[in-house]
């Protein structure tokens, strides 16, 4: 019997000497919304979570952490996604009553923002190794923009995506059609958030506290209808000795858990 990966083990952590530690990620960069092929696609969460489309409206928090996705109206999916882990303690001051434990990465992620179904949230617990003055930020990145019929150039084609962190701002950024055409070419690079640490937005380390990461994407004077995601990751630039002990505590409970 598998044992579920804990928030601890999102990933089997990877890291090159020049790049991000990677703390967790929902889907690939690869410019599309499948997941990572293999024997065991589009189970396990995380890398290989299902995209499913909006139901067309918002939810509050902390929404349903076992939505079974699903196709066309009977599909069941929100705007929060679940990595496995506790969720008891609310951390951005509101006064939602959190989930409880979380016994396995959430299979389905919400796949776009629409103008009606702006927001998309992700809930983790942040593994203890992760220090206090240990610079974190938020990657992401989109695959495709709704041209409602208009030349892909046309510059009422955007979205504006702002980055909260337990409702804390981390980053706004202008997404143009002409921008996701670009990524699709070699030479650009993702959104990528500057460095922010714990204190910076209110974050607490271990089981039982709700981090969440929040991309709200609005189309205000915009003739765009919707733009889809295709991937966001939380990770750490410095390569560090903290990153690398970080790097160290996962790949231990990873292969803790294998062995059991």
């Amino acid at each position: 019997m598998k044992t579920p990966l804990s928030a601890l083990t999102l990933l089997a952590l990877s890291a090159a000497a020049s790049s991000a530690a990677v703390v967790w990620q929902v889907g690939i960069d690869n410019n599309t919304q499948f997941h990572v092929p293999g024997p065991n696609a589009g189970t396990g969460g995380g890398l290989q979570a299902n995209f499913i489309q909006e139901l067309g409206g918002t939810n509050a928090l902390p929404g349903n952490p076992a939505n079974t996705g699903g196709t066309g109206g009977g599909r069941d999916i929100d705007d929060d996604y679940y990595f496995a882990g506790v969720y008891s303690t609310v951390l951005d001051g509101s006064g939602y009553s959190p989930v409880g434990p979380v016994a396995a990465n959430e299979e389905n992620v919400e796949r776009a923002h629409t103008g009606s179904d702006p927001e998309l949230r992700f809930h983790f617990n942040l593994p203890t190794a992760i220090g206090p003055d240990l610079g974190m930020r938020v990657q992401f990145d989109y695959y495709t923009m709704d041209t409602n019929g208009l030349a892909a150039s046309d510059p009422s084609l955007f979205w504006d995506v702002e980055v909260l962190f337990n409702g804390v701002s981390v980053g706004t950024f202008d997404v143009s059609r002409t921008y996701i055409d670009g990524v699709l070419n070699p030479g650009l690079s993702e959104l990528i958030t500057a460095p922010f640490t714990l204190s910076d937005v209110g974050a607490v380390t271990g089981p039982g506290n709700d981090n969440y990461v929040t991309l709200r994407a609005t189309n205000v004077g915009s003739n765009s209808r919707w733009m889809s995601l295709d991937y966001v990751s939380l990770t750490i630039p410095e390569p560090s000795r903290a990153v690398f002990l970080l790097m160290g505590a996962l790949s231990a409970a990873c292969f803790i858990r294998r062995r059991r």
